[in-house]
Parts: structure tokens; C-alpha cells; sequence
């Protein structure tokens, strides 16, 4: 949004910066998400991906009509790879020892 109101120059490095601060963003998501439900990471993970690529889409959609469907999907898959991952290595990441 905000390079879409002109607050920084348009550059190609701006939207691969975007991309994977999305998908970093949406692996966190899935980690914590999974991590505080204890089981089933991957379909959390599935889950969340797949309603951030939703609303991802359509929001792209609305800001820029004319946006490749080609980067919408390849973004899209990124995201749900990106929180599967973050699913699965929530759940199965071990408990700390305390003593």
C-alpha cells in the first residue's frame, strides 16, 4: 500500500522485498499458530496460507487492475509453502528443559 500511494520509488527490489516479508510474515504466523495448538501443523499452516493468498489476491486485485495473474499465483504459492513450513516446524519443535 504504501508503495502504491507514492511514498517510495517504484522499484522491481521493492516487490521482491514485499514478497519475502510476506512470506516470512505468513511462516511466523503459522509457526506460532501451530506452536500454541500443539498438533496438526500442517493443516494450520495449510489453513492460514491459504486465507492470507486469498485476501493477498484480493487486495492485489483492487490496487492493480492490471497485475499478472502469473506473479498473483507464484506469491500465492509462495505463501502457502512458506506457512506449511512454519506449520509443521511449529508442532514439532521440541520443549525447552528447564531447570
Amino acid at each position: 500500500m504504501i508503495l502504491k500511494l507514492g511514498f517510495l520509488p517504484s522499484e522491481p527490489i521493492l516487490g521482491t522485498a514485499a514478497a519475502v516479508i510476506g512470506g516470512v510474515s505468513v511462516f511466523a504466523s503459522a509457526f506460532l499458530a501451530a506452536r500454541l495448538a500443539g498438533e496438526k501443523g500442517l493443516l494450520h499452516g495449510l489453513v492460514l496460507g491459504t486465507l492470507y493468498a486469498v485476501f493477498y489476491v484480493a487486495i492485489s486485485v483492487m490496487l492493480y487492475a492490471n497485475m499478472r495473474i502469473v506473479f498473483l499465483v507464484i506469491r500465492s504459492v509462495i505463501f502457502a509453502i512458506c506457512s506449511v513450513c512454519g506449520g509443521v516446524m511449529g508442532v514439532n519443535r521440541d520443549e525447552k528443559v528447564r531447570f
